[in-house]
């Protein structure tokens, strides 16, 4: 976990494996945790804070970029696939404006609005137009420069990425497996095939997503085989395996385009955050909603009886102010 406090300020804990939280003082592999916040020795102008599965990257007001913890696929950007206990800045990148770590690559967007990828592509996840595993240097994303498209927003996930537009079009990369992609060209798979490599192919360039080509798109969020899509408007949509109930419709089927999440759009929700399968949600009167597999939200202090499941979106006693 990392957190971006008050005055750019960051801190983290948790797993400290792959040195991972970025102390810059753990040993190697150490399999200990942190479970309190410790502050991590970084720039003191830190606006963006980004955490992988085993790496973190960090964006300072200057448009620096900075990334620690595990670096074996290069996800670290520094030209070499070591890993780092204190953040370090990546040199190749010029001034940045947005940045996304996924489980084991990272995208940046640079303040001209052209992308940078760097880590693994095994499923084309960089948007390069190959398939590598491991890529330790920043390479740009031409692209988007060949369809003349300005981006504003990149989302790094479970070896799957995206992009959105400055007039809010949504393109999406990498594993096809339960099209997380959103491109209605695969069926929807059970949830551990998703672990078989290379079962559905790569998609190794940018592909816009055409059932939201007239809805402008502010926000996506990847779990490990779903997506979550947030409108200018605030509208949700989904796509991809439903196990979980991640859609929040109380059902488990999958969706192979996006799809409109009624249920979720009921409570107003204007802002999500989503893990492997469950999501949280924040609505437009500030209070917290959640929904997924209870194994992942049970840090509300909720009980949700005896299923393992949350079928449906659920109140939080947690309420939040001033949203923006």
């Amino acid at each position: 976990m990392r957190l971006l406090g008050r005055g750019g300020a960051v801190h983290a804990w948790g797993a400290v494996r792959s040195n991972r939280l970025g102390f810059g003082s753990l040993t190697l592999w150490s399999t200990a945790n942190s479970n309190q916040p410790h502050k991590v020795d970084c720039p003191p102008d830190a606006v963006q804070v980004s955490a992988g599965s085993g790496h973190s990257a960090i964006l300072t007001s200057r448009g620096e970029v900075w990334t620690f913890g595990q670096g074996d696929k290069g996800q670290l950007g520094h030209g070499d696939f070591k890993d780092l206990s204190s953040p370090k800045k990546v040199e190749a990148l010029p001034p940045c404006q947005w940045l996304s770590a996924g489980s084991d690559h990272t995208l940046v967007v640079s303040k001209e609005g052209f992308v940078f990828g760097f880590g693994n592509c095994t499923y084309g996840q960089l948007g390069l137009g190959t398939r590598a595993f491991r890529v330790g240097a920043p390479k740009l994303l031409t692209a988007f420069q060949d369809l003349g498209e300005r981006i504003s927003k990149v989302t790094a996930g479970y070896r799957v990425s995206a992009a959105i537009t400055d007039n809010g079009k949504l393109y999406t990369f990498g594993c096809k497996n339960y099209n997380s992609l959103g491109h209605d060209e695969q069926p929807a798979m059970v949830l551990f095939d998703y672990l078989r490599i290379g079962a559905r192919g790569a998609q190794t360039v940018p592909k816009l997503v055409t059932a939201l080509r007239n809805q402008p798109v502010e926000d996506i969020h990847f779990g490990t085989a779903h997506a979550l899509a947030v409108l200018r408007d605030k509208r949700i949509y989904g796509w991809g395996t439903g196990a979980g109930y991640v859609f929040g419709d109380g059902t488990q089927n999958p969706r192979l385009k996006p799809k409109e999440c009624v249920e979720l759009n009921q409570y107003g929700v204007q802002k999500i955050a989503v893990g492997s399968a469950h999501a949280v949600g924040v609505t437009r009167t500030g209070s917290v909603i959640h929904w997924g597999y209870k194994e992942h939200i049970n840090s509300f202090g909720n009980t949700f009886g005896e299923t393992s499941k949350l079928v449906s979106p659920r109140s939080s006693s947690h309420h939040l102010n001033g949203l923006k």
